[in-house]
């Protein structure tokens, strides 16, 4: 990473230490100033190319946004939901039963539900984990009074929702995965390349117009938005460093205290 830049010098980025979030937007405020400015009938030929493959990772990333589990999930956990919510009616009629041991069955199971009655406001990942304690714990504590109350079928039901909203997630996390590794990443490379093309032609005209103020102008811009990005790299990879050297450090002090020991 250059430090000292004279006037009209590009300023560089290693883009491959970009997230996938960042990369985008960068190459999203890349854009927005290449279309505010044409030096040349070159430099607008790759810039041509560059919208081209800029679109290709939009299209990429909205594949994996999009994906055909997306409606698969909604309806999982759509399905959970009820179940949970119509278990939740069913004790609640049964704390009206005429049986007073029924009714004092009902009042029990209806105490843990309590705790979990905000289930269905909450993230998917934070609700299928409170699912999971809730069926255990009814399991645990409650199965007498379940049974009693014809109950089981309910927890059943509901648990076999909440695998199924799992099972649909773990293949959509590994398309995700398969998608990001391959389509994701070579329409990284390729738009990369384009960059590194208009910085390039960026650099030739600096040389053969060097009192251009337009062209001043627009490394000016592109140095900018280059250090909003720099900067949290390189925090991001300072942090790693460190964190890396209390490691060491602790594993150091750790084997002195056995040598000690020994």
């Amino acid at each position: 990473m250059k430090n000292d830049i004279t006037v009209n010098e590009i300023k560089t980025i290693t883009l491959a230490h970009l997230r996938n979030e960042e990369h985008f937007g960068f190459h999203t405020k890349i854009m927005q100033l290449i279309g505010e400015n044409a030096l040349s009938e070159t430099f607008r030929s790759i810039a041509t190319i560059y919208g081209r493959r800029y679109n290709a990772l939009h299209d990429c990333l909205e594949m994996i946004r999009k994906s055909v589990y997306t409606a698969q999930l909604l309806a999982a956990d759509n399905k959970r939901c009820k179940t949970f919510c119509g278990l939740r009616t069913v004790v609640e009629g049964c704390l009206l039963h005429f049986d007073p041991a029924r009714q004092m069955a009902a009042i029990r199971v209806d105490n843990i539900l309590r705790h979990y009655r905000a289930v269905v406001k909450k993230t998917r990942n934070e609700k299928t984990a409170l699912l999971i304690n809730l069926l255990q714990e009814l399991r645990d504590t409650s199965t007498d009074d379940l049974q009693a109350l014809g109950l089981m079928e309910w927890v059943d039901v509901l648990e076999a929702d909440n695998q199924s909203y799992e099972r649909i997630e773990r293949l959509r996390i590994s398309e995700r995965a398969k998608l990001l590794a391959k389509n994701v990443q070579a329409a990284r490379r390729a738009l990369d390349i384009a960059y590194h093309a208009l910085v390039k032609e960026l650099d030739v005209h600096g040389v053969l117009n060097p009192e251009d103020r337009i062209f001043s102008a627009l490394v000016n811009e592109l140095n900018a938005r280059i250090e909003s990005v720099i900067w949290p790299i390189a925090q991001r990879r300072g942090m790693s460093a460190r964190q890396k050297l209390m490691e060491s450090l602790s594993d150091c002090a750790s084997n002195e205290e056995a040598v000690s020991a020994g």
